[in-house]
């Protein structure tokens, strides 16, 4: 499994970020928080630092938001400030709002873009996050219509001020009644279980990385073998598969696991991780573990992984909009309900297809 680290996060706009965002949208951005349009690119930048360090600026612009604007960066501040474009637009269409259609793709290899997102990033409230060590040939394109694919955030200056709830409409789906068979996992098995992966990994030594950053092999084998964990893991009666990748992914993800040459090392201390809130740890797990590129649920080569994340996602979240969250609903209703809100949208999963007649699949 190669490795993606997020080694910046929270960010925060600075004058090296701002320099590789356009002239022509530094100047919209710079309009939109009351400046003017002509002025030369470092003046634009200079000004919008200072606007940034005005909390009582940002609180004014805030205001002016509409609903859909103030879930979106809700969303983004519930995913610890940065999220990717599909993803976001994914959350936004399950929890019930219209976003605009895409136009015509950029080229033949390039998805159609998000021209909601692409409004947030002219208005200064989103830009793409930094390329570290990457490359991409669309480099003078990517701000006309940003790709589902690509990541964008949020300065944390602007998320310290997010503090309302994400406004959801809840989906069009009848309860059921409830099965005898269900699996529970308590609060405090959850918290035992994470403990247990920091402790192993803060007692083994740091997981070194081949020329291509993937794991060594030896050093994966050992981190399953302290876990007791296996390839095809049982959890609950359940298959995971790749459990150990898909940790350790998201560990990365998080930062929690940090690349240090070619090691992997972690950057919290298990006392320090355990004086964090279970919510907290718990949503910034799901956010990460539902956007990680290093694993996934079937082929680990499979093409339309952007897909993947985005249906994760949608499923994910549409547990959040069920009208109550007390009782029991069936798959097959929820697959119907979200289908009528979502599969009509190219945007989200360009493959996703109408569910098939009901069958006996078990409830949830």
């Amino acid at each position: 499994m190669q490795l993606r680290t997020n080694d910046y996060y929270p960010l925060r706009n600075d004058a090296k970020l701002l320099e590789s965002v356009s002239s022509s949208i530094l100047a919209q951005i710079n309009r939109h928080w009351d400046g003017r349009s002509n002025e030369a690119k470092a003046a634009c930048i200079s000004r919008m630092l200072r606007v940034w360090d005005d909390p009582v600026a940002i609180s004014a612009m805030l205001d002016t938001l509409d609903t859909l604007d103030r879930t979106a960066l809700a969303i983004i501040m519930a995913h610890g400030g940065v999220i990717r474009v599909g993803t976001l637009e994914s959350i936004l269409q399950v929890y019930g709002y219209t976003l605009p259609q895409p136009g015509r793709p950029l080229s033949i290899y390039r998805s159609a873009g998000s021209p909601y997102v692409t409004s947030l990033i002219k208005r200064g409230w989103v830009l793409l996050t930094p390329r570290l060590g990457s490359y991409s040939p669309y480099g003078d394109l990517k701000y006309a219509n940003v790709s589902p694919e690509e990541t964008v955030y949020t300065d944390s200056r602007i998320l310290q001020q997010v503090t309302w709830p994400v406004e959801v409409h809840p989906l069009t789906i009848t309860p059921t009644l409830p099965v005898s068979s269900s699996s529970v996992r308590r609060p405090h098995q959850v918290m035992l279980d994470l403990l247990a992966v920091m402790r192993t990994l803060s007692e083994l030594p740091p997981l070194t990385l081949t020329k291509v950053l993937a794991i060594r092999n030896s050093d994966y084998r050992k981190f399953l073998k302290r876990m007791g964990w296996q390839d095809l893991q049982l959890i609950d009666g359940l298959a995971f598969m790749g459990l150990g990748d898909a940790v350790l992914a998201t560990w990365c993800h998080l930062g929690w696991l940090r690349r240090v040459e070619h090691t992997l090392m972690l950057s919290l201390t298990p006392d320090h991780f355990a004086r964090q809130s279970l919510t907290d740890l718990v949503s910034k797990l799901t956010g990460a573990f539902l956007d990680v590129r290093n694993w996934q649920e079937v082929d680990p080569y499979a093409y339309h992984l952007g897909n993947i994340i985005a249906a994760r996602a949608m499923v994910f979240h549409a547990l959040r909009a069920l009208p109550d969250a007390a009782q029991w609903y069936t798959m097959d209703e929820l697959t119907v309900a979200l289908y009528e809100r979502v599969g009509q949208c190219q945007t989200v999963v360009p493959g996703f297809r109408q569910p098939m007649p009901a069958t006996q699949d078990p409830d949830v």
